[in-house]
């Protein structure tokens, strides 16, 4: 069950994330634009904050348990495959100088260096 210092720590990290993506010159204009488009009434930190601390103080006493937290543990979510897929995926576009078209076929085509297996799938194999 996720906790409410968690949930809230995850909210505020995805729209960090959003930032991110509106941000990335490699990412195409409408992912960028939808990002910021999701951003306008996205709740800042302080709000998250702000709604955990009024969940808590409405809650005593009750059976109502707060959704939101008023303080979060600021460790690092762990990364994700999906994590280390984007990172591939923007250091293949790099490699090939902002080309995607170049990126994207050299990830779906077998390497000799990979043992004829193609980058995607050592990827998804191996998540190192």
């Amino acid at each position: 069950m996720t906790t409410p210092d968690e949930l809230t720590r995850t909210v505020i990290q995805a729209r960090a994330f959003l930032v991110e993506i509106g941000r990335d010159l490699s990412l195409p204009e409408a992912i960028r634009q939808e990002a910021r488009r999701l951003l306008r009434h996205y709740p800042s930190q302080e709000e998250m904050l702000m709604a955990g601390k009024l969940e808590e103080s409405a809650g005593k006493g009750t059976l109502l348990l707060p959704v939101f937290s008023s303080a979060i543990d600021e460790k690092p979510l762990e990364p994700t495959q999906e994590d280390g897929a984007i990172a591939v995926w923007r250091a293949a576009i790099d490699l090939f100088g902002g080309d995607r078209t170049a990126a994207d076929r050299w990830l779906h085509h077998e390497a000799m260096g990979l043992g004829w297996k193609r980058p995607i799938d050592v990827m998804q194999d191996d998540p190192q």
